[in-house]
C-alpha cells in the first residue's frame, strides 16, 4: 500500500529521525560550532572550583554552549540570559547534571563537553519524535491505521495497534533494528 499525503510526509519524518546516527547527523553543525565556542570562548578554571564561583562557571559553559549550538536567550539582561542557559542545560542534561557540574568543577573539559553533546543529541531527538507523535494523534482513525500498518511492516510486524499504543518504544525499536542490520546492507569496500 502507497502513503499518501500527510500520511506520507509522518512517515518521510519517521523514516529520517530513526535512521542509525540520525539523531547525531540532525545537530552535527551546532555541536561542532559549540565545541568550537567552548574551546575558545571558555576560560578553563585551574585547580578545583569551591562553593558559588561553581555555578558561575557552570551557567558560563552553558550559555557559551547552547548560544553556539543556536540556542540563545536575548532577554536583555546578560546575567538573566546565563540563567537561563543553566536551567536550559540543566533540564536537558536530566540525571547526569551532577555529573556535569562535577566535571566544571575539576576542570575536565572533555567530560563536560561528551555530557553536553549527548544531552543536546538527546534534547533534540526527542523534540523530533514529539512531533511526529503529536501529529500522529491529530489525523483520522483511517490515517493512523494506514501509518500503523506501514510502521509494523518496517519491523517485520503486523499488529498497527500494538505500533499506536506505544510509538516511543516503536521509535526505538526501529532504530535498534535499522542499528544492527547497518552493517549488512552498506556497501563495504572491494577487498585489496
Amino acid at each position: 500500500m502507497a502513503l499518501e499525503g500527510i500520511v506520507k510526509d509522518l512517515w518521510d519524518k519517521t523514516d529520517t529521525i530513526t535512521k542509525p546516527d540520525a539523531d547525531f547527523e540532525a545537530v552535527r553543525p551546532q555541536i561542532r560550532a559549540a565545541l568550537e565556542s567552548i574551546r575558545t570562548g571558555y576560560t578553563l578554571p585551574t585547580g578545583t572550583l569551591e562553593g558559588p564561583v561553581i555555578v558561575d562557571k557552570v551557567q558560563e559553559f552553558s550559555s557559551i554552549y547552547l548560544t553556539a549550538a543556536g540556542i540563545k536567550f536575548d532577554t536583555g539582561n546578560e546575567i538573566r540570559n546565563k540563567e537561563l542557559s543553566h536551567q536550559y542545560m540543566k533540564r536537558i542534561m536530566g540525571r547526569n547534571y551532577s555529573a556535569f557540574v562535577s566535571a566544571i568543577k575539576t576542570s575536565d573539559i572533555d567530560t563536560a563537553l561528551l555530557l553536553a553533546k549527548n544531552a543536546f543529541v538527546n534534547d533534540n531527538y526527542g523534540a523530533e519524535q514529539e512531533s511526529v507523535i503529536e501529529r500522529l494523534s491529530l489525523l483520522s482513525p483511517a490515517e493512523k491505521t494506514d501509518w500503523a500498518t506501514h510502521a509494523a511492516e518496517q519491523i517485520g510486524g503486523n499488529n498497527p495497534l500494538a505500533v499506536l499504543e506505544n510509538l516511543p518504544g516503536y521509535f526505538q525499536a526501529l532504530r535498534e533494528i535499522r542499528g544492527l542490520r547497518q552493517p549488512y546492507i552498506t556497501p563495504m569496500p572491494p577487498a585489496r
